[in-house]
């Protein structure tokens, strides 16, 4: 598996975006109940979000998010930043070996 900490960024007032919000959080919901996203979650101010995840590849990760509605409406740009894990805390391990 590969890592990713994944920077979204509105293009429009994030009250614009609240109509998504709940189409958006499902999709999420999806992913950890798939056990790729290990956290997500609006960043401060309400300029987009962020999440950590983890993924075959930044290809799946588009496909995965382009089914959202933030990517389909473009109403929000994604940045996959890859990076490797070395320190960390048990409970990301358990996600980390997590399938």
């Amino acid at each position: 598996m590969r890592y990713f900490i994944i920077e979204i960024t509105y293009r429009v007032p994030w009250q614009q975006m609240e109509a998504e919000i709940m189409e958006h959080r499902r999709l999420l919901d999806e992913g950890l109940a798939q056990g790729w996203v290990l956290a997500a979650g609006p960043r401060e101010p309400r300029v987009g979000g962020v999440a950590i995840v983890k993924a075959v590849s930044s290809d799946e990760l588009t496909r995965f998010f382009a089914r959202g509605p933030y990517m389909q409406k473009g109403l929000a740009d994604y940045r996959f930043i890859e990076f490797s894990p070395l320190k960390m805390q048990p409970e990301f391990t358990q996600w980390q070996e997590r399938e």
